[in-house]
């Protein structure tokens, strides 16, 4: 048998390896996202239902709110605040996270859901601005 010396004990183990992740598929992310729709398209109809004659008053302002309740979603939840999980991301178990395996920043998570943002609103945006 061999015996294990002192100098042995004090010497530092090499980190653990980091858990390996797998990037989320089409499907699983496309799921995630009409979930994530399906909740704020609930949140629309019950504040429609709520504040109706604020938003008529509004206008075609109306939009903009609609817009930035989108971004505030993604950008806080997909950000280190949620651990980069919106409700969809967490039913079907899906995080955002850098090459590193990090939460996102929250500037950085409200930037790319801005972007997003653009892209589901160009009607209104190119229509209004």
């Amino acid at each position: 048998m061999s015996s294990i010396t002192e100098s042995q004990l004090e010497q530092p183990q090499p980190p653990a390896p980091p858990p390996t992740r797998e990037i989320s598929g089409f499907w699983r992310r496309s799921l995630a996202f009409i979930i994530d729709f399906t909740f704020l398209g609930v949140v629309a109809f019950l504040l429609s239902i709520l504040l109706g004659d604020f938003f008529a008053h509004l206008g075609v302002w109306g939009g903009l709110f609609g817009f930035c309740i989108t971004v505030g979603y993604f950008g806080l939840l997909n950000s280190s605040i949620d651990h980069g999980q919106t409700i969809g991301k967490k039913i079907m178990r899906i995080e955002v996270v850098d090459k590193e395996g990090n939460s996102i920043s929250l500037g950085r998570s409200f930037l790319r859901s801005a972007v997003l943002c653009f892209g589901l609103f160009p009607n209104w945006i190119l229509n209004h601005f």
